[in-house]
């Protein structure tokens, strides 16, 4: 309450302002309301908002019947705050707040981090040419691998998500680090290095992270091409009694789209890898636009060779190998500025659990449109279907965590597994 009061008594000083690119700076931060400081401290300020609410009619059932019947309703409400700070020309302070999501009705910080583009207070000619071509990103931030996580719903923030859903491994997670960017017309290559982790991590045997990204994105008349791949790697994984952990497939915490699957609550419906020590992971992604046609792929694949549970999250006594990869297509079709049509195809396949080949496989295909009521106010409905396929019953954990399986049924809420339905979102964007 203290905050919106606060927003409140700051409104008289707001003034519009132009929308900020987003070749560096993140999602969220294009805020268009704008504070005018009179100190010598910050010069610019930029608030971004964003609040969405889903309404979800969706069934579920199993091989062994015990899920329990679901009602429509209303999902939790959620908020994300958005603060853009120049401090000076080239230097920008980002923070994102999740205001309620899933995991946490309560406000938490998830981003805070420094962007530096130029650094004028040297005022060398050598620096300045190198600050033309070069940024630096520096804090607690999203990591920069694959380009998914660009276009994924972000708790509130969901105008750059053609659908309701994300992907069924829904890859992305923040940790401390630096990020160092080099742009050169159509190319782009990003190096970093980071904590490996989502959270400080002093054990003897944890490792940092480090990742990269190369990126080749051109515009040729009305048509765009953006080609990616990213690389992620960190070991943690250097003694049998490892406690120290990478979140990249689980530090989701806005929560899954969808809600109350398969005995699941705030992660219903994804499928989040026991992988997260020895990881080595990477991802590939297409995007091409062309007047109202839109098209956007993704492969990725990562193995870890720590794992050191078994696949019915109990603990190992000696570490063994894990493997997944998923693709996904998503076709988006503007019929004007306002609506839209789209579809995506997504597929999580097992290739490996235990250090023993597996054929565990989750398939979904998502329908849905959208329509914009304004340029802040868009509407979208979705139809879902979703599949497990040769799911044994002792690999749970991967697909209902520990603390949300179904209580009559433990180990088998994902055998012969599916659900399906529509949901209608609604979100505020500015």
């Amino acid at each position: 309450m203290k905050l919106f009061v606060l927003l409140g008594l700051l409104w008289s000083s707001l003034s519009y302002g132009e929308q900020i690119g987003y070749d560096h700076v993140p999602r969220g931060a294009e805020g268009k309301f704008k504070i005018n400081f009179l100190n010598d401290y910050v010069k610019t300020m930029r608030i971004g908002m964003d609040f969405a609410v889903v309404f979800q009619n969706l069934d579920h059932g199993n091989r062994d019947l015990n899920l329990p019947s679901l009602n429509a309703g209303f999902q939790n409400a959620t908020g994300n705050l958005n603060l853009d700070t120049e401090l000076i020309d080239g230097m920008t302070a980002y923070i994102e707040l999740y205001l309620s999501s899933e995991h946490h009705t309560e406000m938490y910080m998830k981003e805070g981090y420094l962007l530096v583009e130029r650094l004028p207070m040297f005022d060398l000619p050598w620096l300045n040419s190198v600050m033309n071509y070069t940024s630096v990103k520096a804090g607690q931030m999203e990591v920069n691998f694959g380009d998914w996580h660009f276009r994924r719903s972000d708790n509130a923030d969901v105008s750059r998500n053609p659908l309701i859903g994300n992907a069924i491994i829904d890859t992305n997670t923040t940790e401390t680090g630096v990020e160092l960017m080099f742009d050169i017309g159509d190319l782009q290559l990003m190096v970093a290095a980071s904590n490996g982790s989502i959270k400080e991590d002093f054990n003897a045997e944890h490792g940092l992270a480090s990742y990269a990204k190369l990126a080749y994105d051109t515009n040729m008349g009305d048509m765009r091409l953006r080609l990616s791949g990213s690389y992620y790697q960190v070991d943690h994984g250097k003694n049998a009694s490892s406690k120290s952990k990478t979140t990249l497939y689980s530090g989701n915490r806005s929560g899954s789209r969808y809600q109350t699957l398969l005995g699941a609550s705030t992660d219903a419906g994804q499928v989040k890898p026991q992988i997260s020590q020895d990881v080595k992971a990477y991802m590939l992604n297409l995007l091409w636009q062309y007047r109202g046609i839109e098209v956007f792929g993704l492969y990725e694949n990562a193995n870890d060779k720590a794992v050191d549970k078994n696949r019915d999250g109990t603990n190992r006594t000696t570490k063994t190998e894990e493997e997944w990869s998923q693709y996904l297509v998503d076709l988006k079709y503007n019929f004007t500025d306002n609506f839209y049509v789209a579809g995506r195809y997504n597929v999580a396949e097992n290739k490996k659990a235990a250090g023993v080949a597996s054929k565990e496989k989750v398939n979904r295909t998502q329908l849905g449109l959208g329509y914009h009521l304004t340029d802040s106010v868009l509407i979208k409905g979705e139809w879902i279907k979703q599949k497990y396929k040769d799911i044994t019953s002792t690999s749970a954990s991967t697909y209902c965590s520990t603390s949300e399986k179904n209580a009559t049924s433990p180990n088998n809420c994902a055998v012969g597994a599916e659900f399906d339905g529509w949901s209608i979102e609604a979100s505020v964007h500015f």
